[in-house]
């Protein structure tokens, strides 16, 4: 995909156009795809755009005389309407149709914009430049404010490569091992941001001034009226008529025959191939099987292409392919990839692209949106159990309470100073996350049970917490092989039925994703549509815990005072924790440190772990 970068140079003595022209060489690209620079310096602005050789669009264009500057990337489909309903000529060219659009309702254009995107304006009559990304966040646009420039890039390592200093953001690397995700503008660099999304970011040239605001939050998708008229819907069949509709959008004007369904087996995938089977468009299934796993992901795509009846193409991603992977895309992410079976994306792309399937799309958001991930389904046993909890006589409760805690959390609490509950509600130090929680706690006020209200808060804050870095992983990494990577479940008109979709078609005791398994049983039948998606996962315990011995010494003893020694026992019992650690060590070596990822190779083999060449992985 197209990627756009540019620059502000504060002290006047920059070259802002040779030093985009150095930021653009640090974005990895594939073998094959242009790579070209064209950029657009209007005094002390420089703003660039570098092609990707997708689908999706992308354009730089100066506009009314150099009066205006766009940079922009993107699937907006259905931008072509907005033109259209604006008084603008479809016809025209983006740029100028996008600069048309900000001239006439200023930031507010952003709310029209359709899909995932991309975009820098730069006003040269008002020496104001504007910066925005969509509103899942799929296209990052990270910056860095030091005292000569102010610099954007859609990717995070041009930045890193104009840092006087890499200084660590350990506020992220504490947020990192608590809750997976880093929320709002937080990066593992004290001195780089990222925007995040639904948000823009306008910084005046002449007083310096830079101000972020929100055109999009989730939150405020939530209609009262609508959530109440909700309970009385057949909510599968209307998430079918929705989720056919963005299917329908990924499709419109584009080859089908360059697309391809990344999908294990799992039902959410499998229900997109359905529909595009049902809209004339049948596409192959790519599925990459972890070897070793505790259920072949491969048999399970099988199940699904079979009764589909579209092709399958299985890849097998091993043992000696998970560490260059691994590696690999630490250095292309440039930051901790957070989950192990990141490195499984490079494998099976060489057969993706050989065969000219490089649209890819995935059944992703679907557990965010419906209840599927992890925490949601034991939080609704949890307000279960709290509600028969209560019936209990008070003494009873206390003793029962009592018993039932965890010591160490007994022990930590006596010693917490504001109580963890309090910590909570600040959002364990991230202000921003805060605001996130107190926004959605407030927008479902609304809702009268108050177990329902707190699990489709959760599942709200969930979405919140976690989309936007899943999708940024994946956005790097397509990026710098070539592919475009598309999510129905992710188009406004699914999300928005989601966010106001009553709890009790999500979840129960039993089950998680009800509406999505009863939406998806005319398209997989009984069987394919209620199995459990389990299995697939790189196997920490053989895979990740051989590399254990990178933090004796190293990045994490020595700039964050690890002390492996006294936390073994803790080591030991914890794999999370393992994979958390060594995926900080990595990041710290590789993209801190400047290791050779072929010499840490090298010193995995010299302890017996096979390991394949750094330069086969996504070949």
């Amino acid at each position: 995909m197209g990627r756009i970068l540019g620059l502000v140079d504060w002290s006047g003595s920059l070259d802002a156009g040779a030093l985009i022209e150095t930021m653009r060489d640090r974005f990895p690209r594939p073998e094959g795809v242009p790579g070209g620079l064209r950029k657009s310096v209007k005094g002390a602005v420089a703003l660039g755009l570098v092609s990707g050789g997708q689908s999706f669009a992308s354009g730089l264009g100066e506009i009314d005389e150099a009066r205006c500057v766009v940079s922009y990337c993107g699937f907006m489909s259905g931008i072509e309407t907005v033109f259209r309903e604006n008084d603008l000529d479809a016809g025209d060219d983006t740029c100028s149709n996008l600069a048309a659009l900000y001239r006439a309702r200023g930031i507010d254009f952003l709310k029209l914009l359709p899909g995932m995107f991309m975009i820098a304006l730069y006003d040269v009559e008002r020496g104001v430049l504007l910066l925005a990304g969509d509103r899942s966040g799929f296209f990052p646009l990270y910056y860095s404010n030091e005292p000569g420039r102010f610099a954007f890039a859609s990717s995070i390592k041009p930045l890193v490569s104009l840092l006087a200093s890499r200084r660590i953001n350990r506020a992220a690397v504490v947020e990192h091992l608590v809750f997976d995700a880093l929320y709002g503008s937080a990066t593992f660099y004290d001195d780089i941001a990222l925007l995040p999304f639904g948000a823009y970011l306008s910084v005046d040239l002449a007083t310096r001034r830079i101000e972020r605001g929100s055109y999009f939050r989730y939150e405020e998708l939530f209609d009262p009226a609508e959530y109440r008229r909700n309970r009385g819907i057949d909510a599968p069949a209307e998430l079918t008529r929705r989720l056919r509709n963005a299917v329908g959008r990924v499709i419109e004007g584009r080859d089908a025959s360059t697309f391809g369904l990344s999908c294990g087996g799992g039902i959410d995938c499998s229900f997109i191939g359905g529909i595009f089977k049902e809209l004339g468009s049948p596409i192959p299934i790519f599925c990459t099987h972890v070897a070793g796993g505790r259920l072949s992901e491969g048999d399970m795509a099988k199940a699904a292409a079979d009764h589909l009846g579209v092709e399958l193409h299985v890849s097998t991603h091993a043992a000696e392919d998970f560490y260059p992977g691994l590696f690999k895309s630490i250095v292309d992410f440039g930051q901790p990839i957070v989950h192990p079976n990141t490195a499984k994306f490079y494998t099976g792309v060489g057969q993706t692209l050989s065969l000219g399937r490089p649209n890819q799309v995935y059944g992703v958001a679907s557990d965010l949106l419906f209840g599927g991930f992890g925490n949601v389904k034991s939080y609704y046993r949890y307000l279960r159990m709290r509600k028969l909890f209560g019936a209990l006589p008070p003494k009873v409760r206390t003793v029962v309470g009592t018993a039932m805690a965890e010591p160490r959390v007994v022990n930590l609490e006596r010693r917490i100073r504001n109580p963890l509950r309090t910590l909570a509600g600040i959002g364990m130090g991230n202000f921003e996350r805060a605001a996130m929680q107190q926004g959605v706690e407030s927008a479902y006020a609304a809702i009268e049970d108050p177990s329902e209200r707190a699990l489709k808060v959760l599942m709200l804050e969930n979405l919140c917490d976690y989309q936007q870095h899943l999708l940024n992983r994946r956005s790097e990494l397509a990026a710098s092989l070539g592919l475009s990577l598309f999510f129905p479940f992710l188009d406004l008109e699914v999300v928005r039925f989601a966010v106001n979709l009553p709890a009790v078609f999500c979840v129960d005791w039993r089950t998680a994703k009800i509406v999505v398994r009863k939406a998806a049983l005319p398209y997989l039948g009984s069987l394919l549509s209620a199995r459990k998606k389990y299995g697939g996962e790189v196997p920490i315990d053989r895979w990740v815990r051989p590399l254990e011995f990178l933090l004796e010494d190293g990045f994490v003893r020595d700039t964050l005072r690890f002390d492996r020694a006294a936390m073994r026992r803790l080591l030991d019992e914890r794999d999370k924790l393992l994979w958390n650690m060594i995926d900080l060590e990595l990041w710290g070596r590789l993209c801190l440190l400047d290791a050779d990822p072929e010499r840490l190779l090298a010193s995995l083999r010299e302890r017996g772990i096979a390991c394949s060449p750094l330069d086969s992985i996504g070949a």
